[in-house]
């Protein structure tokens, strides 16, 4: 094999190797978010079943690192709501004199929004959206809104607003944010209808989309695509030198 024949191969390995290890690193990036949010389910789990000091003795060893994530992937601006949902959880889940309901809220809302952060297609978020949308329709359905299920419908929205402010844009966020915020102060069971009636139809018209998850499909995709043509030229241009060579070799033969 000759010298350009080598370089183009060590060009094409190089490519390869690159391609490889970036995928390798992104798998390996969400993984570490993956273990992070199933360690926040367990933390979930020790609040529902009361066994409030496992609770806290799990989140205070992953602080760390959960700080760090913070840290590393949320958005500047919402940085300082993401470590008080923290730091709430961290002194609610050993407080007495906190009832399991409010630490319960608390612990949902930290797994949320941890779940959502890199994951516009977070399955738990979706399905908490989804819930709270089946919630106010069947509220709907019923004969007049009372102001204990506002009350309910409102507390929900708090549980995953921040994880909402992380998937949705500003806008889309301010938005629906505003729109539960009118839900509460509406005086009249009337007004309180109306209202549940504009807050389901903006809930319902939000979409949470699989953004992150084309593009990273997207990207593998290009990353096979762009090593298959350096493989591709590689072989043509070996074919295509094999090609030259025997050539010349029947014409040496037919002068010959």
């Amino acid at each position: 094999m000759n010298i350009k024949k080598k370089l183009l191969l060590i060009v094409v390995l190089i490519g390869v190797c690159l391609g490889i290890g970036n995928h390798l690193s992104l798998k390996t990036i969400l993984a570490h978010h993956t273990d992070l949010s199933e360690t926040l389910f367990q933390y979930e789990r020790y609040i529902a079943e009361e066994r409030f000091d496992k609770a806290s003795l799990l989140l205070s060893e992953h602080k760390e690192e959960i700080s760090e994530l913070i840290v590393n992937e949320v958005p500047e601006d919402l940085q300082n709501d993401f470590f008080s949902l923290l730091d709430e959880n961290l002194s609610a889940a050993s407080d007495e004199s906190i009832d399991k309901q409010t630490k319960q809220n608390h612990a949902l809302s930290l797994l949320l929004a941890i779940d959502s952060i890199n994951n516009e297609n977070s399955l738990i978020v979706k399905k908490w959206k989804s819930t709270l949308e089946d919630s106010i329709s069947t509220i709907l359905e019923g004969e007049n809104v009372t102001d204990e299920q506002i009350r309910q419908i409102t507390t929900n929205w708090d549980i995953m607003k921040l994880s909402m402010a992380s998937i949705l844009t500003d806008e889309e966020y301010t938005q629906l944010d505003k729109t539960y915020s009118n839900l509460a102060k509406v005086p009249t069971e009337s007004n309180k209808s109306e209202q549940l009636e504009v807050t389901f139809s903006q809930m319902n018209e939000t979409v949470i989309s699989d953004v992150d998850n084309e593009e990273d499909g997207l990207t593998f995709t290009w990353m096979i695509l762009i090593v298959g043509g350096f493989i591709t030229l590689t072989l043509s241009y070996v074919g295509w030198q094999k090609y030259k060579g025997e050539k010349k070799k029947r014409q040496k033969q037919t002068l010959n």
